[in-house]
């Protein structure tokens, strides 16, 4: 099979981090943690700019995680039709592995046990 077959009409062409930041206490005493995931989408066109926002928090006030990874997508091809829906549902899920890998490093800091989010079916967040 031709590559190009199976490329993607929805591309990422830019991605950043605007924002990542941690706060702690010394001693973190349980992992009761909150997570919270925003996103916006505004659209120029056939291109979209995309922010995802998540947070971490601790109940008890032991450490608040947030990082706010931003990206650019162009469409074109045969998903036109249905782009906002294409631009919905995948957009997080191609930017969800970078910001996962960012809370880990964040958080591989000595005397606290890195954080590891698990994989998510991102479509429960559209």
């Amino acid at each position: 099979m031709d590559i190009r077959e199976i490329r993607s009409d929805l591309i990422m062409t830019d991605f950043y981090f605007s924002e990542c930041s941690i706060k702690r206490r010394m001693k973190i005493e349980d992992d009761k943690l909150k997570i919270n995931i925003e996103k916006s989408v505004d659209s120029d066109g056939d291109t979209f700019h995309v922010q995802v926002k998540l947070t971490i928090t601790h109940e008890g006030g032991d450490l608040d995680i947030s990082v706010t990874a931003n990206a650019v997508f162009q469409i074109s091809g045969s998903m036109i039709e249905n782009r906002e829906k294409v631009v919905q549902e995948n957009t997080i899920a191609i930017m969800f592995p970078f910001i996962r890998s960012e809370v880990t490093l964040l958080t591989s800091q000595p005397g606290m046990t890195p954080i590891v989010l698990p994989t998510i079916n991102t479509r429960k967040l559209v």
